[in-house]
């Protein structure tokens, strides 16, 4: 068991590591303006800006219920919690699928994860793209970046079949044609997203 935790935790590490060095190298590129309209109030993947924020942690918010996710938590255990990123005003949609995997306990990253947490996020992580993939995605992103709320949290974020080739994969949520979801459809792909676990 500690083999497999060991490794869990080192994969972990080496997502952060890579996902840290990409986006080290996109962030000149992901600063200039988009050809895609976002909403103003949106981030890039259709959440809130921190900014328009209390200074309480989101995710904690999210994670004991203060700030409603759509179709409640996919997963939920004393280690982890998989969701819906939430539809936060301004905001009036979110890309379908777009998951946050986020331990339970406020910790910055994956460095202050203990091994047993890091086994849970690791698994999470795994199985929730498996059923996104089951639901049809092309692929799934994992990305864990941390500059703007201070609770470690993994993004998952779908590739959809219709999505164009062209399209890279910092916006697969906001080119024209991309699968956005008012609050009430989220709920309903959630609920059919859960329905796809086998595992």
């Amino acid at each position: 068991m500690f083999d497999t935790v060991a490794g869990i935790a080192a994969l972990a590490s080496n997502i952060q590591q890579s996902a840290t060095r990409v986006f080290d190298a996109v962030t000149p590129i992901a600063a200039a303006p988009s050809t895609s309209p976002i909403s103003p109030g949106r981030t890039r993947h259709g959440c809130a800006r921190v900014d328009d924020m209390s200074d309480t942690c989101l995710v904690c918010d999210e994670i004991s219920g203060a700030v409603p996710v759509p179709g409640e938590h996919l997963e939920t255990t004393d280690l982890v919690t998989v969701f819906q990123c939430p539809v936060l005003a301004p905001a009036t949609d979110i890309y379908a699928g777009y998951l946050f995997v986020v331990p339970r306990r406020h910790v910055a990253g994956f460095s202050g994860l203990t091994d047993t947490e890091a086994a849970a996020v690791g698994l999470a992580i795994a199985h929730w793209s498996k059923a996104l993939e089951l639901a049809g995605a092309e692929r799934v992103y994992v990305v864990r970046t941390g500059h703007a709320v201070d609770h470690l949290h993994v993004h998952l974020i779908p590739r959809w079949p219709e999505t164009p080739k062209e399209v890279s994969w910092l916006h697969v949520d906001d080119w024209d044609g991309a699968r956005r979801l008012d609050s009430a459809d989220a709920a309903e792909f959630v609920s059919a997203l859960r329905a796809t676990r086998s595992f």
